[in-house]
């Protein structure tokens, strides 16, 4: 650590005492910069590897940087951005390269304990939730803003990739509401923590499990909104002839079609997803070949 020549003068004019603490203030600010540039080079280097298109690079390489991850975390224990990273790699790393299952739990499990650890020091009254009452959960969830979507989405990331390492035991899985509550909070915030969206399907929707009072002000919602999703001036509707395609955000538009007669004729209809993440990391490495302007 440097000190200016005008702060130690100062220093040296002061009590001890005084001196002590002023000393103390200097460390400490300079400890709170280090953490800062350290998370922010884990965030860097976190964000290199998981949109590095080679795989075999990224394998070889990858636990390197894990124990490099480890270093940080000890000296930053605190450090919600270096822990997030931390619990995301690890997490990365077992699922696509870790085939022993001995291992695979092991870093399943160390991801899962440093992304709690992470949204406890980054997220308000983010500690214990995995063992609060579930309405409690649900109401800490839905006070969460924009700030935190990146630090819920790595806990959910790893909670589900635990769940997974552990899919035969049933204290786990009883987990997996937790994780569709937390990821659901997610993908309906944009950027800006407003609502971007909503995920419905009434005919994979499950009981309507919960507390009467948010029943009855949730239902009579869902029944309009199931209303409002077939009245015509909410609807647009077209043929698809052969050889035609749709594309379309799943997060915003609701789709379906129209009944048919089976006598009708023969039909043949694909469909296919593609993922947002896996979308946006190949427009940042094309953009950063200069393939894009």
């Amino acid at each position: 650590m440097f000190m200016s020549r005008q702060f130690v003068r100062f220093l040296r004019k002061l009590p001890v005492a005084g001196a002590a603490a002023a000393a103390g203030l200097a460390l400490a600010g300079c400890a709170s910069l280090l953490g800062s540039v350290a998370g922010g080079m884990a965030e860097n280097l976190g964000g290199a590897i998981l949109d590095n298109p080679d795989v075999t690079m990224v394998r070889d390489g990858a636990p390197a940087y894990l124990l490099l991850l480890d270093g940080l975390v000890a000296q930053s224990p605190d450090n919600a951005q270096i822990l997030g990273q931390a619990a995301q790699l690890n997490s990365a790393y077992a699922a696509a390269f870790v085939a022993d299952p001995g291992r695979n739990d092991a870093l399943n499990a160390k991801a899962l304990s440093l992304a709690e650890r992470a949204v406890c020091a980054g997220v308000r009254n983010g500690c214990g939730i995995r063992t609060m009452p579930f309405e409690d959960y649900q109401a800490w969830l839905s006070r969460r803003g924009e700030r935190d979507v990146p630090m819920l989405y790595r806990l959910g990331a790893t909670w589900a990739g635990w769940i997974q390492a552990n899919a035969d035991d049933f204290a786990a899985i009883a987990e997996l509401a937790r994780v569709k509550a937390l990821m659901s909070r997610v993908i309906e915030l944009d950027e800006h923590g407003n609502i971007s969206g909503v995920t419905i399907s009434q005919h994979h929707a499950d009981i309507f499990d919960m507390p009467q009072h948010e029943l009855d002000r949730y239902y009579p919602a869902f029944c309009r909104f199931g209303r409002m999703m077939r009245d015509d001036k909410y609807l647009m509707r077209f043929r698809l002839n052969a050889g035609e395609c749709i594309v379309f955000d799943n997060h915003r538009i609701v789709h379906g079609r129209a009944a048919y007669s089976a006598t009708s004729g023969n039909r043949h209809l694909r469909g296919c997803y593609t993922d947002r993440g896996e979308l946006r990391s190949t427009y940042r490495i094309l953009s950063g070949e200069g393939r894009f302007k």
